[in-house]
């Protein structure tokens, strides 16, 4: 009958639950940079 503190946060995910996946990185930066190609030059 020991008592244990935990740091854990209340649903148990921890630090998953703030970072987005790697996909929705990705996906974000096409979003980001697909108008840029409009913007910028592409030089010749």
């Amino acid at each position: 009958m020991s008592d244990t503190s935990s740091t854990k946060t209340p649903d148990g995910k921890g630090m998953a639950a703030r970072f987005p996946t790697a996909y929705s990185i990705l996906f974000g930066l096409i979003i980001f940079v697909a108008p840029l190609t409009w913007i910028i030059p592409a030089g010749q």
